[in-house]
């Protein structure tokens, strides 16, 4: 099998709203929800979404998507539309309602579980054939853009009362206004692009992955280590139980553990033998998963 260079990955899953006592009581999590990879650095980004799915617990049911921070966004961008354009098609999505080229692949089998759809995704050969990351797709798109954009106020203007929608020149626009005349996000990577070219250029301050926009569930994905000799993904440590799909993200997640625990008081989870029922049919089983099992 295939050998190649890979980087080490820490996966930390954004705890900020939850209630870390109720994590540590069920969830057996230490210091936070975490799993640690080691990537091959040629792994596109579409399939190591598949791995994060599944060592977390997911099963591929909703949108998702990576970003750089804003730190490295605005560094590679320098704020300005006329730059961003140039990388769209390099490393950057042009904003587009057609999820369905970015985030499926269209080969489930009913007849197949989750688990194993999801290994054969995240294992060689790597496939990913979304029309819309060549750079011919997205610079035609970037050409077909109006000369002049509509810009409503920011969030800061908008406060003290200006309510203003301007027109201006779209190449002299700043990445901020633009993302402002947009309905879809700007700094959406590439797919296509292999893990070690994106953590390369997001350096120290990370990846950012982006699942269930309704749950809310926010990855912060460093690189904290390099490993030779890497044939496939694998996670080699991991910090508390999985989380599910429709939960309601991670506080709905922590109603969630107190309610099979008989905690849950007059909520949607206050059925401890139903809410594990449900758990059950989305996969979730509660077993601790050794980090070489999670994958």
């Amino acid at each position: 099998m295939r050998q190649t260079k890979g980087y080490v990955l820490k996966l930390e899953l954004n705890t900020k709203y939850a209630d870390m006592d109720v994590l540590r009581k069920y969830g057996n999590m230490k210091d936070g929800i975490s799993r640690t990879f080691v990537v091959p650095v040629d792994m596109p980004l579409h399939n190591l979404h598949y791995a994060i799915q599944r060592a977390f617990g997911w099963q591929n049911s909703h949108l998702h998507h990576y970003q750089f921070t804003n730190e490295v966004f605005n560094e590679i961008t320098r704020n300005k539309y006329s730059v961003w354009s140039h990388l769209c098609g390099v490393y950057f999505r042009f904003p587009s309602d057609d999820f369905q080229d970015w985030y499926w692949d269209d080969d489930y089998d009913d007849d197949q579980s989750p688990k194993s759809w999801l290994i054969k995704k995240y294992t060689r050969p790597y496939v990913y054939r979304g029309y819309q990351e060549t750079y011919e797709y997205a610079q035609e798109q970037v050409q077909s853009m109006d000369d002049e954009i509509s810009v409503g106020p920011s969030f800061e203007e908008y406060r003290k009362g200006i309510h203003t929608i301007k027109k201006i020149k779209t190449q002299d626009a700043t990445m901020e206004e633009f993302s402002r005349s947009c309905t879809y996000g700007c700094n959406e990577i590439m797919e296509r692009l292999g893990v070690g070219l994106i953590m390369d250029i997001a350096g120290e301050s990370g990846l950012i992955y982006k699942y269930d926009y309704g749950d809310g569930w926010t990855i912060h994905i460093t690189k904290i280590d390099e490993a030779d000799s890497v044939k496939e993904v694998h996670c080699i440590a991991a910090d508390g139980l999985n989380v599910l799909d429709d939960v309601g993200g991670v506080g709905g997640f922590c109603e969630f553990l107190k309610g099979i625990h008989g905690e849950a008081q007059n909520g949607p989870y206050d059925d401890p033998v139903g809410s594990r029922k449900w758990a059950r049919y989305l996969g979730w089983t509660g077993r601790i998963v050794k980090p070489e099992n999670m994958l």
